[in-house]
Parts: C-alpha cells; structure tokens; sequence
C-alpha cells in the first residue's frame, strides 16, 4: 500500500517560513519622512582595531588601532578573538554593550586595553559613534 501526501502538508512544505534577507533593501518599510533623509547606520565597534569603519571585523587582524595611537592587544584566530601575545582566548561577546554574564574559560577583558571593567564598546580608545542629530538645519 502507497503512503499518498495530505495535501495540507503540501501546502504548508510550500508557504514555509523563510527568513528576509539581511541585505534586503527596507526602506519600503520606512515612514516618508525617514525615507527622504536616511540617516546612516551607525556601526559597532570592531573588537581589533576598535574602529567603526565598515569592514570584516570577524576577520580583523589590525597591528594598530583605528586611529594609529595604540598597538592592539588582541586579533583574530579562525574567527575567534585572541591576545596578540600569548594567543589565550578573549569573550567576543564581553566586547558588546550588552556584555557578557556567562561563566566560561574565555577572558573578560577589554579587547581594546586589557581594562576588566568593560569591553571594547565602550573603552575610551574606542572610535565614538557619530551623533545622531534628528534636526538637521
């Protein structure tokens, strides 16, 4: 005897949930007044070189730091975040404003200069973000 298909489950296989696209273009979604004036993304800060120039900061293996001051302290290992001098392996995620509350053996310390106190959003040689300014004259 042959299973047949329930054509419900023909239906549902065909209208599947299916993630957008991180590159689909948006503004469609935007209101007219945001869509005549976009205001530019602002980007995270790279947890190398701490800059927030777009490039691959998974793959950043920056020597200085965004503004030349600074020898970085840590680079890029197979994606993975590691100190430049004994190559131990540094918590990616205590570098976010959200930081980093998980017990692990990844070091929580500031990517950008070895402060325990925060990560790398928000270390003081990271480059600022620019200000947003909703009235443009």
């Amino acid at each position: 005897m042959r299973d047949t298909a329930d054509p419900s489950d023909l239906q549902n296989k065909r209208h599947r949930f299916r993630p957008s696209s991180p590159f689909k273009d948006r503004s469609a979604t935007l209101s007219t007044s945001a869509a005549s004036s976009p205001t530019p993304p602002v980007l995270s800060v790279c947890a190398v070189c701490l800059g927030r120039e777009r490039h691959m900061t998974s793959e950043c293996t920056a020597a200085v730091t965004w503004d030349k001051q600074f020898e970085t302290l840590c680079t890029r290992l197979n994606r993975g975040l590691v100190t430049r001098s004994n190559n131990q392996s540094v918590c990616a995620k205590w570098q976010r404003e959200a930081s980093c509350k998980d017990k692990h053996t990844f070091l929580h310390m500031c990517s950008g200069c070895g402060a325990a106190t925060h990560g790398a959003s928000v270390c003081p040689r990271a480059q600022k973000a620019p200000s947003v300014n909703p009235v443009q004259a």
